[in-house]
């Protein structure tokens, strides 16, 4: 199973959290990171309990200009399940069709959120003539969180607690569905996940901690021996691996920039000998604009292991060097 990829915001406050000494936005990331490793024990459960399911993870769908994100969808028979997992803390209350915490009233309801996406997806099945069911599942990740549903509701509510049992009895009547392409179809419908609407000023880059971020404990206190970047830790990574990591770190911060190689030395410090960096660039990320030493280079503004997926077993090997 591919592990899932963290979303875009994610990436960026992730990166921001090793950047910044004082980070402001910390309970934004604190609550995005810990949502996102639900996911991850959900698609775990998945693996375990129901493990002859058919399923996609993050799609960002578009039909007749309505778009809606999904976290996890499955079929079960000829029943699609179509699971939004929210990473809730506190106390929440649903009552008269309005979500409330701690008491006070909510503007988003998630529940029409969950069913905006169902009309969504059942209408691209029905369109294409395919006899399926779409079902919302609402699950809450959080198992410190207290979740109260006072009204009737036609779509599943599941606790943490109650995924597992959930899983292991749908997975206990599976028989498989005569519904073959629903994947190929919905991915049809499949648009890239939006990006953070945060947009770093590049003037804002003399705030950061300069240099190369220890994979392992985050440092900055890092010192080039050969091929390998040493950390303080006593950590030691691959120096192709963590000057493109480096690289992708500032593409992740500053994702509406194509990469400048000014703006990078500026991002490294003196961490990395200039004309190193060029190599890699040169190397490892193709050329935007032809300009000289003006000259850009393409930036997918995503993690390294994101950007570099395809070619991971190269940069393992490096590892062994």
């Amino acid at each position: 199973m591919d592990k899932r990829k963290m979303a875009h915001e994610l990436q960026q406050l992730y990166i921001l959290s090793q950047r910044i000494s004082s980070f402001k936005e910390d309970f934004r990331y604190q609550n995005l990171y810990h949502g996102y490793l639900g996911e991850i024990y959900l698609d775990q459960l998945v693996q375990i309990f129901g493990e002859k399911f058919e399923y996609l993870d993050d799609l960002t769908l578009v039909f007749k200009e309505t778009t809606v994100q999904i976290d996890k969808i499955f079929i079960v028979n000829n029943t699609i399940f179509l699971i939004d997992m929210k990473y809730y803390q506190g106390h929440y209350i649903f009552q008269n069709n309005n979500w409330y915490k701690n008491g006070k009233i909510l503007l988003k309801n998630i529940f029409e959120q969950l069913r905006k996406a169902q009309r969504v997806v059942q209408n691209i099945f029905d369109q294409h003539h395919l006899p399926l069911k779409v079902e919302g599942v609402l699950a809450f990740m959080n198992p410190d969180a207290t979740i109260e549903i006072m009204d009737n509701v036609a779509e599943k509510v599941l606790f943490y607690q109650d995924i597992p049992n959930w899983l292991y009895e749908l997975n206990t009547y599976k028989t498989t569905s005569d519904v073959k392409n629903w994947k190929a179809i919905l991915q049809h419908y499949c648009v890239p996940a939006f990006k953070s609407q945060k947009r770093i000023p590049i003037e804002d880059i003399k705030y950061f901690k300069k240099g190369i971020c220890c994979r392992s404990c985050h440092g900055f206190q890092t010192t080039e021996n050969h091929n390998f970047i040493v950390c303080s830790c006593g950590h030691r990574e691959p120096k192709v691996t963590a000057c493109a990591r480096t690289i992708c770190e500032f593409g992740v911060l500053f994702h509406d920039r194509e990469l400048k190689r000014k703006e990078l030395q500026l991002f490294f410090g003196d961490s990395i000998n200039p004309r190193y960096l060029a190599f890699i660039l040169s190397k490892y990320f193709p050329v935007a604009k032809r300009a000289g030493h003006m000259s850009t280079r393409k930036n997918k503004g995503i993690l390294f292991e994101y950007w570099f997926e395809d070619e991971m077993d190269y940069f393992h090997s490096l590892e062994k060097s």
